[in-house]
């Protein structure tokens, strides 16, 4: 009885070491193979799998079987190659980011203003900047830049923050121009119309000017947010909390509030 025990759990002991060691060899093949895409030097035959390829994943399958179980190998190997391509970051990206920030602080508070988009940028660059430290916590993958080129992790993470820094510049350059063209029709339109309309001074006084040194000022603003964020995050980093957007109130210049006004304003932000 008690011999028969013990066979049965050195066979599933056995079991488990086998499903594991065919389970690892799996994870090469899908990292060989997201090596070899884009330069099409991928030898892993369809019609004629090895003893090895046959033995780790098709049993006795025949090659219809194995087409199908190839593809969805291959499926595997072009997610792996996505998610490990670095310099996917992009000026869009982050201002997406940002929007859904922003929805969501519209549907709490009603409306936002200069200090609240203020705190969704520098907080959004923040938690892309720790979703991209955590994907090198594992030193034991390949990586690769937009051209196929292989990487190495240290080559990644820098590589990585350089696209990140430069699509945060391109989404602080963006919200600058939209202040500065939506404050110049503004304006544009109030004086055509000056002695028509008895909210005409108001409404040209809420309207900033547009200054080049105005429009360098607020740029500042973006970056003291995230220089903000980054010190909270590697606070959270040192106390183990949360990374989560705060109330921050920030000082800005008239055209930042401008811009976050309008676009609070607008029913599709």
């Amino acid at each position: 009885m008690g011999i028969g025990i013990s066979n049965k759990a050195q066979a599933a002991h056995q079991c488990q070491t086998e499903a594991e060691a065919i389970k690892q060899r799996r994870q090469e093949a899908v990292k060989a193979d997201a090596s070899s895409i884009s330069s099409k030097t991928n030898q892993r035959d369809v019609f004629e799998p090895s003893s090895n390829d046959k033995f780790d994943y098709y049993g006795d399958y025949d090659g219809y079987a194995n087409i199908a179980e190839y593809a969805s190998s291959l499926r595997e190997s072009i997610l792996y190659r996505y998610s490990h391509t670095v310099g996917r970051h992009n000026a869009t990206w982050v201002m997406d980011e940002v929007g859904n920030d922003l929805r969501n602080m519209k549907e709490e508070k009603g409306a936002y203003n200069g200090s609240d988009l203020l705190n969704a940028y520098g907080y959004t660059y923040a938690r892309l900047y720790d979703e991209s430290e955590q994907r090198f916590e594992n030193g034991d993958e390949l990586w690769f830049d937009l051209s196929g080129k292989p990487l190495t992790k240290e080559e990644a993470k820098e590589k990585e923050l350089e696209e990140l820094n430069k699509a945060y510049e391109g989404a602080v350059e963006w919200a600058a121009s939209c202040a500065y063209v939506m404050a110049g029709i503004q304006r544009t339109h109030w004086s055509s119309i000056s002695g028509q309309t008895q909210n005409y001074d108001k409404a040209a006084q809420e309207i900033p000017e547009m200054r080049q040194k105005d429009r360098e000022e607020m740029k500042r603003a973006f970056y003291e947010a995230r220089d903000r964020y980054m010190e909270l995050y590697k606070e959270c980093i040192q106390t183990g909390n949360p990374l989560t957007r705060q109330g921050y109130v920030f000082d800005h210049n008239a055209l930042l509030g401008f811009l976050a006004k309008t676009w609070s304003e607008d029913t599709h932000r």
